[in-house]
């Protein structure tokens, strides 16, 4: 198994960096803006490595230690680029250890709203369980 970082270095994380306005800018400029799009990355890394989570979840907890949202953006593109942040799958898993709770539709909603799943996301998937009976022995 491989660490985090070998894998990124592997993938090219830190190479493709695009700034906002799309010019180069100067040097100085360029470092900066590298320098906070990988120290927001290594923050993004060390949460996920703590837990699992939503993209939205995510970005508030990045914006809430200081990275501009801009960067956090960015953060959150790349991840997603290489598959280390999939809404899908983490409200997948969600979904399934709310079932395993016996949690009814009301509170598996309520879960993954305090999660940060998309509302959407959410509807689907929790209606797609509610048509394969998944609700019938749960608790409400």
């Amino acid at each position: 198994m491989i660490s985090a970082d070998e894998f990124l270095d592997q993938v090219g994380m830190d190479t493709e960096l695009s700034t906002a306005s799309g010019s180069s800018g100067s040097d100085a400029m360029d470092r900066s803006d590298d320098e906070r799009f990988d120290a927001c990355k290594e923050s993004a890394l060390r949460s996920l490595d703590a837990a699992q989570r939503s993209s939205s979840d995510l970005a508030k907890r990045l914006i809430g230690k200081g990275y501009e949202e801009e960067t956090v953006d960015a953060v959150i593109c790349r991840l997603q680029q290489l598959g280390l942040l999939d809404d899908e799958a983490y409200a997948e898993d969600l979904m399934r250890y709310c079932l395993q709770r016996d949690m009814g539709e009301r509170g598996v909603r309520m879960e993954m709203s305090r999660k940060g799943v998309e509302a959407t996301l959410a509807a689907r998937l929790i209606e797609e369980a509610a048509q394969r009976g998944d609700f019938v022995d749960a608790d409400y």
